[in-house]
């Protein structure tokens, strides 16, 4: 299993696809200092963005807070999942589309190993890649602010990021399970973004009237990626933490689906 890991991320160093994913990061990083003060997907009072991604809307260098920093600091997640769909699907798929995979199974090695081996490297770089990407805007927002975090507050905004890392990990679940099922990284991705963005728009809608809204909704709402990003990146966990399992322990599932329908699938 360890030298089938090994293969795994000598084949991600020596692609394309990790220096092209680290590349758009960088991309995302740089066009903020153009954006400025942002807010993407927000709903409030009017006033104040309760939820949603927000770059700096409240930051002054007179007065710098450290929800301020750390919303900014998490505000480009909002983006951040977009590469995250991406990586997974082309490093999933790319070996079953070519063809290579099927030396691998000619030599013995069992499906399922190559499967789990190949899901845990995406999710695991996945995470560490989305850590790195927000460790980067708060060292920024740091810098630009002059705000210094004490101990306690870099340790919630690690709490704050695992969590919304832990979202992405479920999310690339889901697509790596529709890779397996559909084996088409452009109709996949597709599915991703249809099913992140309605996600989106109906909790923009219900956000203030979760309570009473019908069961259905709710568990359409809790279901979607885009519940926990907007809140989690907004600082708020209290009511909202409590679902994230659920959803998380659903996603996992479906992966591990993903593994037995990968035994009996023909490899072409």
């Amino acid at each position: 299993m360890i030298n089938h890991f090994k293969a795994e991320f000598y084949k991600l160093r020596h692609s394309k696809i990790l220096i092209t994913i680290l590349g758009v990061c960088a991309a995302v990083i740089m066009v903020s200092f153009a954006l400025g003060d942002m807010t993407f997907f927000g709903a409030g009072d009017g006033t104040e963005s309760v939820i949603g991604f927000q770059a700096k809307c409240y930051l002054s260098s007179e007065i710098p807070t450290f929800q301020t920093v750390a919303r900014s600091s998490l505000a480009y997640t909002a983006f951040f999942w977009i590469i995250g769909i991406l990586f997974a699907t082309i490093f999933f798929t790319k070996e079953y589309n070519t063809g290579t995979i099927k030396l691998s199974v000619a030599y013995g090695t069992k499906r399922t190993i190559l499967y789990y081996t190949k899901a845990i490297t995406i999710l695991v770089v996945s995470l560490i890649t989305y850590l790195i990407f927000v460790a980067t805007f708060f060292v920024i927002e740091i810098i630009q602010s002059g705000y210094i975090p004490t101990a306690s507050e870099v340790i919630n905004l690690l709490g704050w990021a695992l969590a919304c890392g832990t979202v992405l990990l479920a999310l690339e679940s889901i697509s790596i399970f529709l890779c397996v099922v559909i084996q088409n990284t452009g109709i996949v991705t597709g599915i991703c973004c249809l099913y992140v963005f309605s996600g989106a728009s109906v909790y923009l809608m219900l956000w203030s009237d979760m309570e009473t809204v019908s069961i259905p909704l709710k568990i359409f709402v809790y279901g979607n990626p885009m519940y926990y990003w907007m809140n989690f990146s907004s600082c708020r966990t209290m009511g909202i933490i409590e679902h994230l399992p659920f959803y998380f322990i659903g996603c996992i599932s479906l992966l591990i689906v993903g593994g037995l329908i990968m035994i009996r699938k023909e490899i072409k």
